[in-house]
């Protein structure tokens, strides 16, 4: 399902995001917890080919995962399970009752169980709005292309965030 465990950086894209992390950092070594490696501009285009950043932490425990493929392998279960999904239907409203239940425009589907896959939109349940933060990402796939990744010299290794979204 593309599941990696290569770490991730963190980092930062200019200096005024250089060392958000610093808080954090300090925090959990408090704690004794020592998650983060602080990288410099060298040391993460070393590791990742991108000269884009000043500087950042790797958090070797984080885990990559495709996030189609991931999809893919969830629906097939389910569907090997005998769930029913209905795909395209607009919910206009959430039942909270027992059983919980879905309102459409064509009807009302319950079960014993609702699972809300709906990410930005999240906000507009109340129950979920003071306890989510909606940060917008981009993705981008295409066909799998290994030999091309392998010849740049990125079979693998961490991902990458920068502080962008942060600021």
């Amino acid at each position: 399902i593309g599941y990696r465990v290569d770490g991730v950086i963190w980092g930062a894209t200019c200096e005024a995001q250089n060392g958000y992390w610093d808080g954090i950092i300090d925090e959990l070594e408090k704690q004794q917890a020592r998650p983060f490696v602080r990288l410099t501009h060298d040391e993460i285009a070393e590791r990742t080919g991108s000269t884009a950043f000043v500087a950042g932490v790797f958090d070797a425990g984080a885990a990559l995962m495709q996030p189609a493929l991931l999809t893919r392998f969830l629906r097939t279960l389910a569907l090997e399970a005998g769930v029913r999904i209905c795909e395209k239907t607009p919910m206009t409203r959430l039942l909270r009752a027992r059983p919980p239940g879905v309102v459409t425009p064509r009807g009302t589907i319950t079960a014993g169980k609702v699972i809300l896959a709906i990410y930005a939109w999240s906000l507009r349940v109340p129950e979920l709005r003071g306890a989510a933060m909606v940060i917008g990402t981009d993705a981008v796939a295409t066909e799998p292309m290994p030999g091309k990744m392998a010849a740049a010299g990125r079979a693998g290794g961490p991902g990458l965030i920068d502080s962008r979204i942060f600021v």
